[in-house]
């Protein structure tokens, strides 16, 4: 199981991917307000929702791509187990 001891909720390999996932949460928000604060009066309404869908999918494929090792191994242990 993944547990350590007496406390459940401290699974392995958790610390530095909700690192990851907070950090990218604020860098992005971060970089949207930047540009739509500086750079966005540049660009269209097109433009401008493109950038923002883009910082979206950049986003979600960091996430995806730190947690989905994590996922994956949980779904073996869990058949491991039952």
């Amino acid at each position: 199981m993944a547990t350590r001891g007496s406390q459940p909720w401290k699974v392995k390999g958790m610390g530095w991917r909700v690192g990851v996932s907070i950090l990218t949460l604020f860098g992005s928000l971060i970089f949207a307000i930047i540009w739509l604060f500086f750079y966005a009066g540049s660009y269209n309404i097109y433009q401008n929702i493109a950038i923002m869908v883009v910082i979206i999918l950049i986003f979600i494929a960091i996430n995806g791509a730190t947690w989905a090792p994590w996922g994956m191994k949980q779904k073996r242990m869990m058949k491991w187990k039952g």
